[in-house]
């Protein structure tokens, strides 16, 4: 009834750092709801005349689909390998390359002036 069922249970790899260690049994995928929520908000209430706006919703759902390869391949294996490291450093840093050099070569946003009040 009023329980949240998790899709699946974090493992640690022993190589990893011993700090990670108290992530054992955290569930994964679980920001996938947090995500949805954030991509419908900015359907709904988003001005897609902005630029700025593309851009985190650019951001937001890569970055989100690269965690979930990762985490859907774990599930898939039942093991703690998802995406290889490097790949998935490389495609993050592809990522935040390709945002920076989209607002490096936008026209910075003008505030509308001040409107004095009697």
């Amino acid at each position: 009834p009023n329980q949240v069922y998790s899709i699946s249970i974090n493992t640690i790899r022993e190589e990893g750092p011993k700090s990670h260690n108290i992530k054992e049994g955290t569930p994964t995928m679980g920001g996938f709801l947090v995500i949805i929520f954030i991509i419908i908000s900015l359907l709904i209430c988003g001005n897609f005349q902005n630029l700025y706006i593309l851009i985190i919703l650019f951001a937001t759902i890569t970055f989100a689909l690269i965690g979930f390869l990762d985490d859907y391949l774990k599930i898939s294996k039942k093991t703690s390998n998802g995406l290889h490291a490097r790949f998935k450093l490389i495609s993050q840093i592809f990522v935040a390359a390709v945002i920076s050099v989209s607002l490096y070569n936008t026209d910075p946003v003008t505030p509308p002036p001040a409107v004095d009040h009697p």
